[in-house]
């Protein structure tokens, strides 16, 4: 019997990617964003250029502070079924814990929102002095960061990867879904390759009640 949920935010948790919307919601340009990241992955731009010319993208709007992004952050909604489905596991008594591959920031403000007992996130976000953006740090192997931190989950309630049930959309999330055995994939949105090694594939968030 499982005894913790794991959550992805980005398409799992939340309907929207927070890198773009982020873009976006700051006043950027979201293509020059997709142009950024595709140089990116293609090998055409290496890391600390691509770091740099999205911080620089983001910092040209003037809205690249701390305050501005937990403002948006805090208002970005979350799918349909989220709160509900948080509520039922703390009554269930199930520890529940948020593994994104999105930022820091964006991760505490939807863990505060859902009572998450605990959150991990791919990227820092790192501020100056005055609370504007300096730098981040990525890490391009989400999946087996991912990994590392549901081993760091594990070990901090005392729990094997066996006792979790994951639940994400994206293939960053294979490893997880391999690790516990127990993957539950959003059908529609999830990859192909996730749902091929999902444990469950459910229609909607309310949907896992049922699997628990």
């Amino acid at each position: 019997m499982a005894k913790a949920a794991i959550f992805d935010i980005d398409g799992t948790l939340a309907p929207h990617t927070s890198w773009t919307t982020l873009t976006k919601d700051l006043g950027a340009d979201p293509e020059e964003h997709e142009r950024i990241f595709r140089k990116y992955r293609e090998g055409k731009l290496a890391y600390d250029e691509a770091r740099r010319r999205l911080i620089d993208l983001w910092k040209a709007t003037g809205n690249a502070t701390r305050p501005s992004f937990e403002a948006i952050f805090r208002a970005w909604p979350l799918r349909d079924g989220a709160e509900s489905l948080f509520d039922y596991l703390h009554d269930g008594h199930y520890l529940t814990c948020l593994i994104t591959g999105s930022m820091d920031l964006y991760a505490a403000a939807v863990a505060q929102r859902l009572g998450a007992d605990r959150y991990y996130a791919n990227t820092e976000l790192v501020w100056d002095g005055n609370g504007v953006l300096a730098d981040m740090h990525y890490e391009a192997d989400q999946g087996a960061k991912k990994v590392r931190q549901l081993a760091e989950f594990c070990e901090a309630y005392g729990l094997k990867e066996a006792d979790c049930v994951a639940v994400g959309d994206g293939e960053n999330d294979i490893p997880i879904f391999l690790k516990t055995g127990m993957g539950i994939a959003l059908r529609g949105e999830s990859s192909p390759r996730l749902e091929a090694v999902a444990w469950r594939s459910v229609e909607n968030l309310a949907a896992i009640k049922g699997l628990l």
